[in-house]
């Protein structure tokens, strides 16, 4: 069997509730070179991902862009602790602590759709911590992830219950509710659902105090095909964050994994320009 669906059925593990930070767990890579740059890039997935969802620009971005890069796991994905609360203080306090711990200094965090949203909590929370921000595919407004993604869930706990044995068999159930997501996609091992799922209305919330900013080099990408950065997204999103930039992509919410090359691109070039 599939190791991936091993570590998938997860509905009898026992959960705490714990309002102290949890210690991400993460991949780390170093540049090969010498003469690093100072600034270390740290990645965060989206919902239902996990720091696996970066591994391909997680080397990339390092040896490109000569520096370290950390790729998280948030809270409840991947290989991070399982633990109530499942909301965005709670994920950013959890990377704002795991920066300090490992002494990472001015760090440029660029997140993934919830990923976005806890690196743009975190960043007005302290914005002294961070270098810059990058934000893919996400913006600081409302929006129902409860109404889109409740079918994923419902779809994953199906591939719980049919005990299947290989991707190719998540992927054809997954496909009942979204012909584009698969289970390679989303990476679903070790999601506690029963977590996720009741969770879902926390993270449509956005509702940090408008008078925040963050006044370092920002950027926003977004996918033309996505409907997560709005006009209206893109105005508040040049109010909390004034020194920002704003580039699409023709494709859909998963831009960095549907267009790999221009998202690399728009990337290194927002770092290169700031000379970060």
């Amino acid at each position: 069997m599939n190791r991936q669906f091993n570590l998938f059925t997860l509905f009898s593990r026992g959960y705490s509730s714990n309002s102290h930070a949890v210690p991400p767990r993460y991949l780390k890579i170093d540049p090969t070179s010498e003469g690093a740059n100072s600034s270390p890039l740290v990645l965060l997935h989206g919902l239902l991902g996990s720091k696996k969802n970066w591994t391909s620009l997680s080397k990339r971005f390092s040896k490109d862009l000569k520096r370290t890069v950390y790729a998280l796991d948030l809270r409840n994905h991947g290989e991070s602790e399982h633990v109530r609360p499942h909301d965005y203080q709670s994920m950013s306090e959890d990377v704002l602590e795991f920066i300090k711990k490992n002494d990472i200094v001015n760090p440029i965090v660029l997140g993934h759709s919830m990923g976005g949203k806890v690196a743009m909590v975190a960043s007005l929370t302290e914005p002294d911590i961070f270098s810059s921000l990058i934000v893919e595919d996400m913006s600081p407004v409302y929006s129902d992830v409860g109404a889109e993604n409740m079918r994923y869930v419902i779809g994953l706990k199906e591939i719980v219950e049919a005990k299947v044995k290989s991707l190719k068999q998540a992927d054809e159930i997954l496909k009942k509710y979204d012909s584009d997501l698969t289970a390679s996609k989303v990476y679903v091992s070790r999601i506690p659902l029963d977590i996720i799922g009741p969770s879902l209305d926390n993270l449509s919330e956005w509702d940090m105090d408008i008078s925040k900013r963050f006044n370092k080099p920002s950027l926003l990408i977004g996918g033309t095909k996505s409907s997560r950065v709005t006009p209206e997204g893109i105005k508040i999103f040049r109010t909390y964050f004034p020194d920002s930039d704003v580039s699409f992509i023709d494709s859909g919410h998963w831009v960095h994994s549907e267009k790999p090359e221009e998202f690399v691109q728009i990337v290194e070039s927002f770092i290169n320009k700031n000379k970060l």
